[in-house]
């Protein structure tokens, strides 16, 4: 990767401000790729305490991936009712199975460890309700690809550090690529969704407390507490 001194000395010095602040965590997310498609389902458009939850009473449920398949979709629905949407999820969990088994013989995705990076994305985005974010979350937590999955935290602290302005998330994934360094990927989006809940909001950022204000492009806060220049 040939990137520009600067720019390749700041990513650097950014990751390693991250590092010293936040924790290395997977943020909940799963070693299991099938049970990581599930919790990201699970998780859309849900708060935290209703998605855990339903992804716990689940996992008590079908105690295999063989029963949840088995089961009806008012069934998968009872179990995830907790978490919100619950019957365009179950739709989803039924028909992501079927798909599956079907194009990979099993219930099970670690066939895709062994595929080629472009076709494991294709793969995963032809599920129901995952996305190139998404995809790239399976690929990076629980398949072991060094992706950089660019959630609307990474976007927006990517934009205010003025690394990227496109707002298209696929332009954003491989503008984002080309400058990150594959061994710091996982560990910057970690970091970014922590700093993101925590400090760079989207509405009343604190910038006044945030550890990358020396690099930001966007540091200050109009009356109503939000950016004066609106990059979300």
């Amino acid at each position: 990767m040939n990137l520009q001194p600067p720019i390749q000395k700041t990513v650097s010095q950014v990751c390693k401000i991250l590092d010293q602040n936040y924790p290395n965590s997977n943020l909940g997310n799963k070693r299991n790729p099938l049970d990581e498609y599930l919790y990201i389902i699970l998780s859309l458009r849900t708060h935290a305490p209703g998605f855990t939850t339903s992804y716990k009473v689940f996992k008590s449920r079908f105690r295999s991936w063989r029963e949840a398949e088995r089961a009806s979709v008012e069934e998968i629905e009872e179990a995830i009712i907790s978490g919100g949407l619950a019957s365009q999820k179950a739709k989803r969990i039924k028909v992501a199975l079927q798909h599956i088994r079907r194009e990979l013989g099993e219930l099970s995705l670690r066939r895709l460890k062994s595929m080629p990076q472009e076709q494991v994305e294709a793969f995963l985005t032809e599920l129901p309700g995952i996305g190139l974010k998404s995809a790239r979350c399976i690929m990076m937590y629980s398949l072991g690809f060094q992706v950089l999955p660019v959630d609307t935290h990474v976007a927006r602290i990517s934009r205010r550090l003025g690394w990227v302005d496109a707002y298209s998330y696929r332009k954003l994934h491989d503008e984002l690529e080309h400058i990150m360094p594959s061994s710091l990927r996982y560990s910057f989006h970690i970091y970014c969704v922590q700093h993101g809940r925590a400090v760079c909001r989207g509405q009343y950022p604190r910038c006044d407390i945030c550890c990358l204000s020396k690099y930001c492009n966007q540091v200050g806060v109009g009356r109503k507490g939000t950016l004066r220049t609106s990059i979300n």
